[in-house]
């Protein structure tokens, strides 16, 4: 099986393999039922695939052996992790972004034009949490205000 993600997913048809990009769009760290459903989704979709695959999903590493799937090849791209938080912060308020969220009927209410027009200085510098940094993907880092992940903050 060959997963591999890529930044430009009309290539897939002159290149000769197939992309599927994932509809789900804001849940990165996945139990282990859903990540059994996306080994056992992804394996049946490369057993029937004409050609190699590629997906791209935003998602913390899934070890599909230890799900009883075959290992894929996984290309994953480090950023800055500075640079990152800017772009995603922009990127939640695209207007394509949020099009497309409300065509497949998971936007539940319009944002507001202040937050839509709200810059990432603002949100930082009123300490909104939609602005506080994550330190890592244990569970025990998740929360910026926690005494203990403060404590931690270099484990992380």
């Amino acid at each position: 099986m060959t997963l591999a993600g890529t930044p430009e997913p009309r290539c897939s048809r002159r290149l000769g393999y197939d992309h599927v990009s994932s509809e789900v769009y804001d849940r990165h760290r996945l139990s282990g039922d859903m990540r059994r459903e996306l080994v056992h989704r992804l394996t049946a979709t490369t057993a029937t695939a004409t050609a190699t695959l590629s997906y791209d999903r935003h998602l913390y590493y899934v070890n599909f052996t230890a799900e009883g799937g075959e290992r894929p090849v996984y290309i994953n791209v480090v950023r800055d992790p500075v640079e990152r938080f800017i772009s995603s912060f922009y990127y939640r308020r695209s207007r394509e972004r949020l099009a497309r969220i409300s065509a497949h009927g998971h936007l539940t209410a319009s944002p507001s034009i202040n937050w839509l027009n709200r810059t990432v200085e603002q949100c930082v510098e009123s300490g909104d949490p939609e602005c506080s940094f994550s330190l890592g993907t244990s569970r025990r880092c998740c929360s910026p205000t926690s005494v203990v992940t403060r404590r931690l903050a270099g484990e992380c």
